[in-house]
């Protein structure tokens, strides 16, 4: 293989993903594609299983950008043997076809799969990013060693993986799936411009029943098990009791939403509640704009873009102290952790910006000026041509 400072055609590249869902990972893995295009270098391929359900989906998006989108009917998230079987050689015949040269996968069960079919097909440098651990606390010990064992092999069967914090190396290498210094740390890169210089939109805000003297918490997320949104709803009564003025804004939609509204009334709390329901990401910050805190209290996040897009707004983040989080979230600089399960320091934690906006904006800002170091798209895209450049340099010198 020649290096890629002497060729002249572009590396062929296959971004594989189980669905393009609108979330954190699936605009990570789109901008990452998009970015790679620019220039030249590479010719990048888009993959993914079908994507459908509340969650939205990003499809459209990448075709009419005009990407190279290559669907994969039996890629889906559910263990099903036999069509993940056929999906695996499926792959394959693609990956061999196509002739790629680097193979980049992300989430749970395209990147088994995936990882696994790029070296059946022998493809040169295969790459998977981890943007959260598909095992935890919340899972079954059976489903915990399923995966772990899994992810292992899969990690044996690549290159270099991404970490979006230090800690999926840290917590890969707690649990023997690969040691840290298989991982490259690169955070997830945003449209931060568009957070940046996001104002507030009276007419948004009156549509939403929004009004000045409201103190808003928003989270940003689906309306999914181990999100959060039970928690903070049930924290919610006596978070209006300490501030009367505090509404809840929530941006996403999901199965949990008939069974959320009707518990935000068994408290008496529907009146300060408001949905969105599904947006797009280019209006995300949008919404952000009507607000003065960020709640995210997901059980599994490996960074949660939210709360970056939430700085970027110059807004502080309560979470809890889980995977990336606290890499980012500051406690004293740029928002507030809470221990999962402890109500009380919930309450004061969001009640305590709500309340006091000298604090709140002097912890948004701190975030903000940290947002703009780490988190462009432009420092992404280049962090991964970087290591494709390192992986592709490494594997010429080695004569493959």
């Amino acid at each position: 293989m020649k290096p890629a400072e002497e060729r002249k055609r572009p590396i062929k590249v296959c971004h594989l993903i189980t669905r393009l869902i609108i979330g954190g990972a699936q605009e990570n893995t789109v901008y990452s594609v998009w970015g790679l295009s620019q220039g030249g270098r590479y010719e990048v391929c888009l993959a993914s299983g079908p994507t459908t359900g509340p969650e939205g989906t990003m499809v459209p998006q990448v075709v009419e950008a005009g990407t190279w989108y290559r669907e994969f009917p039996g890629l889906v998230r559910e263990i099903r043997p036999w069509k993940d079987l056929c999906t695996l050689w499926a792959l394959v015949r693609f990956f061999r076809e196509e002739r790629f040269e680097i193979v980049h996968t992300h989430s749970a069960k395209a990147g088994i799969l995936g990882r696994f079919a790029a070296r059946l097909a022998g493809v040169p440098v295969v790459i998977h990013t981890v943007h959260g651990w598909s095992f935890g606390g919340y899972g079954s010990r059976l489903n915990n060693a399923v995966f772990e064992w899994l992810e292992f092999l899969a990690a044996h069967s690549c290159d270099a993986m991404i970490g979006v914090a230090d800690a999926m190396g840290v917590e890969a290498e707690r649990r023997r799936i690969a040691s840290r210094s298989k991982f490259r740390t690169i955070f997830s890169g945003m449209d931060l411009r568009r957070f940046t210089e996001a104002a507030r939109d009276g007419a948004l805000a009156e549509r939403l029943g929004i009004t000045s003297e409201d103190r808003v918490a928003v989270t940003v997320a689906r309306l999914f098990p181990l999100k959060g949104h039970e928690e903070l709803l049930e924290a919610f009564p006596a978070i209006l009791r300490e501030e009367p003025r505090a509404k809840l804004l929530w941006v996403g939609d999901g199965i949990l939403r008939t069974q959320l509204v009707a518990r935000a009334r068994e408290l008496g709390v529907a009146d300060r509640l408001v949905l969105v329901g599904l947006v797009q990401p280019t209006e995300v910050a949008d919404y952000l704009a009507l607000s003065h805190v960020l709640v995210h209290l997901s059980h599994r996040e490996g960074l949660p873009r939210a709360v970056p897009q939430g700085f970027a707004c110059g807004l502080p983040a309560v979470a809890y102290p889980l995977d990336g989080t606290p890499e980012v979230v500051l406690p004293g600089q740029t928002g507030c952790l809470v221990e999962m399960g402890d109500r009380p320091a919930l309450v004061d934690a969001v009640v305590g910006y709500l309340a006091d906006d000298v604090r709140r904006r002097a912890d948004g800002e701190r975030g903000r000026s940290m947002v703009l170091e780490r988190f462009s798209i432009e420092s992404m895209v280049a962090g991964i041509d970087r290591l494709y450049r390192q992986l592709l340099a490494e594997q010429s010198a080695d004569g493959r």
